[in-house]
């Protein structure tokens, strides 16, 4: 058994409120990275028993240098750093049998949902394929779906999780805490948290789950928050603007498709950084 496992940040047992998942806050460096390294070996350990042999684990809260590398446990290889040509899940392919989520939150606009958003709050409302509106769980479901792999195992907060099951159907959940609000959270004593994961993915590596597959041609459109945000991304080649903050994309190669997403939010990004840095100055960042 072959399992990818992709760790984010602000579904993770522990974590609530912005300052431990902010890249080179002192919360961050002292308990955040700590924490996604112990939800990951608690998966990792539940693999491990259930039979897995081999194991991949991609950091994928911000630009992917947040775990502890030392911590990782050592049955896994670690893909660490951001900017592969797709960032989406580096080096996945058909021989893997499931793709675990760890520490996955809600997509933006989710109510009662810890530190809700889809891919950066400084540029992105919604993001939909084919018309079905996603999150990160989505994008990344539909993306291991293009290989024949289906996303087996989704930790996070209780939104996260439930937006999962609406979306994935059969998939297993682990809920380590409940938000109030986006800042908010009723959390789980790391001890239960981490006996849940390494149980959840257990079993989710004993299942035989079938992947999430789009319909040929894929379309992704995407709703920036400013006019200016769309202005940006409607350079991507052959997308079209379909609404005044909206940008389509649509293919028949799944990889172009994607592809194509990350170009427009990496554009329309570009834009609400300099809205950024001229409302607010230089070395700002919208959370």
């Amino acid at each position: 058994m072959s399992i990818y496992i992709v760790a984010d940040m602000e579904g993770i047992s522990g974590v609530s409120g912005e300052t431990v998942v902010r890249v080179g806050h002192s919360e961050w460096a002292e308990r955040g990275r700590h924490y996604m390294a112990s939800d990951v070996n608690a998966a990792i350990e539940g693999a491990l028993a259930a039979g897995a042999k081999r194991i991949w684990v991609r950091d994928g809260h911000a630009g992917g240098d947040n775990l502890v590398r030392e911590r990782v446990h050592p049955a896994a290889h670690l893909i660490s750093g951001a900017g592969a040509v797709s960032s989406h899940l580096p080096g996945l392919d058909d021989g893997f049998d499931a793709v675990f989520l760890i520490g996955f939150h809600a997509r933006m606009g989710t109510h009662k949902a810890q530190m809700d958003h889809t891919i950066t709050t400084a540029a992105i409302d919604e993001v939909r394929l084919n018309g079905t509106a996603v999150g990160e769980i989505g994008i990344y479901a539909a993306y291991a779906g293009t290989f024949g792999v289906p996303v087996a195992l989704v930790t996070g907060d209780a939104a996260a999780t439930k937006e999962s099951e609406v979306l994935l159907g059969d998939v297993g959940t682990v809920a380590v805490q409940e938000a109030y609000g986006r800042f908010s959270s009723r959390l789980l004593s790391f001890e239960d948290a981490h006996a849940r994961i390494r149980e959840g993915a257990a079993v989710a590596t004993r299942s035989r789950r079938l992947p999430w597959r789009l319909e040929i041609p894929i379309t992704v459109a995407v709703d920036f928050l400013r006019s200016a945000d769309a202005d940006m991304a409607e350079c991507v080649p052959l997308s079209r603007r379909s609404g005044p903050r909206t940008v389509e994309y649509s293919a028949d190669a799944p990889d172009v498709a994607f592809r194509a997403l990350q170009a427009l939010v990496h554009l329309g990004g570009i834009a609400a950084h300099r809205w950024a840095t001229t409302i607010y100055g230089s070395g700002s960042k919208i959370v």
